[in-house]
Parts: structure tokens; sequence; C-alpha cells
């Protein structure tokens, strides 16, 4: 939705947009845009998701916590502009649902990081998508964890691809004790090469992993990678489950590593 409102001539001059996720009355998060930009695009941009940062003032969202995120689509111009734009801007709000599964083909991980004396974690992932989740096993003492493990989800999604959540991917160190560390998160926008309209075709889709960096709650770089591949399916119907994917694991060979030190020198205390 939205109405005319009167603006600087000048797009550079017009202020920001703040979005506000609102509760109660109160704000919980936000997130800020350039409207300069937004006007450079015109009413032709597809709807996108945009991730709420917390206030730090308000404190409604606690530091471990991921603020959420919106699917909008936002059009600035001036009134003759909308008026052409009029047949364009139709939201896309198809109410068809249609039944698919995901599949996340979890490999490994490298490089992670580690609050414990021991510089090792216990770590394990969780796959979120469309507001369920799904986890790995626990691998213990590693920094570097190999999990060739395939998770699966399975949910209603829109007909229109574009109006799809993303798919977040989280990294936890598990705790006997006290409660679960996260580590760090990847979100995986849908794309179109990894969706398939049925399982037969999706059986003929070579997997080809690749390492995704983890990122903080804010956007900022975490240390280390995730490597994943991933397939979202259409099932014949809701009550029809797709079979399990083929393993993903490995080959394995037994190797003998062997380190000979020669000799250290220049040491300082």
């Amino acid at each position: 939705g939205g109405g005319p409102i009167d603006l600087p001539s000048d797009p550079r001059d017009i202020p920001h947009i703040f979005i506000y996720l609102v509760r109660e009355g109160e704000n919980i998060c936000f997130y800020r845009l350039k409207a300069y930009d937004i006007i450079k695009q015109g009413y032709d941009s597809p709807p996108k998701w945009f991730h709420l940062f917390r206030d730090p003032a308000l404190k409604q969202v606690s530091k471990d916590k991921f603020p959420g995120s919106l699917l909008l689509r936002l059009g600035i111009g001036t009134l003759d502009e909308s008026k052409l734009a009029i047949d364009r801007w139709v939201p896309a709000t198809d109410t068809v649902f249609e039944p698919y599964t995901l599949f996340m083909h979890v490999y490994q991980a490298r490089d992670l990081s580690s609050e414990d004396p021991t510089g090792l974690i216990d770590p394990f992932i969780v796959v979120r998508f469309n507001g369920i989740t799904a986890k790995t096993k626990v691998i213990k003492n590693t920094k570097n964890p190999s999990f060739f493990e395939t998770v699966r989800i399975e949910t209603m999604l829109p007909a229109h691809q574009s109006l799809w959540p993303e798919i977040s991917v989280e990294l936890w160190d598990w705790d006997a004790a006290n409660s679960n560390d996260w580590v760090g998160t990847t979100r995986i926008s849908p794309h179109p090469n990894n969706t398939f309209r049925s399982d037969e075709i999706a059986l003929k889709y070579e997997l080809q992993p690749k390492y995704y960096r983890m990122k903080y709650l804010d956007g900022k770089k975490a240390q280390g990678e995730m490597m994943l591949d991933y397939e979202i399916i259409l099932m014949e119907s809701a009550n029809k489950p797709l079979p399990d994917r083929p393993k993903i694991v490995p080959d394995m060979i037994n190797y003998i590593v062997e380190i000979l030190p020669l000799g250290i020198r220049d040491l300082r205390p």
C-alpha cells in the first residue's frame, strides 16, 4: 500500500526510509535504506528480503537472536510514473500453495571459532526453512567437522518463487551442561537451478557443493565456512513423501600422516 506525499524534487535530498517491526505499539527492530536507491530502480524491482537489525537502545532483541526478515516490494516515483506502472505493480499475492521438499546436503565445515580452552567445539548444524527446523548430528571435539549428512524439510510454498523464504543454515556448539552456543549463520536465497518440478528431474542434478561463509547477526563476516548444496523439489502430493536422496558420504581411504620435526630455532618467551 501507499499514497502520494510531497518530497524534494532532487531525489538525493529525500530522507532515508526506515521500516520498523512493531509489537503492541513498540518498535522491535528496523531496516534503513536510501530513498534515492529505490527511486533509481523504479517500479520494476521484484520482491526482496530485507534483514532487520536490532536497536541496541531499545533492547527488544537479544544479541544472540536474529531479528528476522521482511519480504517487501518497494517503489518510489512521481504520480505520473506510478500511473504508467500500475499494470506492472500488481502484487504477486498468489494464494496457491504447492508441496515441496527441501533436501539440504551438509558436507563439512572448516576453520570454526571456539571459546573453549581446548580450542575445539562440538558442532552441529540447524537448518530453518519456512518456519520448520531440521538438525544434523553432533560432531565432537573438532574445528573442522565432516558431517556428510542430508536433512529434509517438507513444507508448502507459494506458486511464485519470488515469494519463497530464505534458507537459514546455522552452526552451533553443543553443550551438555549449559545452553548451546551459536557460532554463525549463512542465509541462502533459493535459486532456480536448485529448484525442480519433479523428483525424476532432480535425480539428474549433479550436486555441486560449495563453501558458504558464515556471518554474525549484524551481517559482518564470522570465522568459518560450511560446505553445502541443496535441492527444492515439488512433490506430487503433500501426503506422498519423496524418497530419501542417495548418500553423500564419499569413499574413504586410510592414510598415514608422518611429521618429522627437524629442528626449532629463534624461540622467544
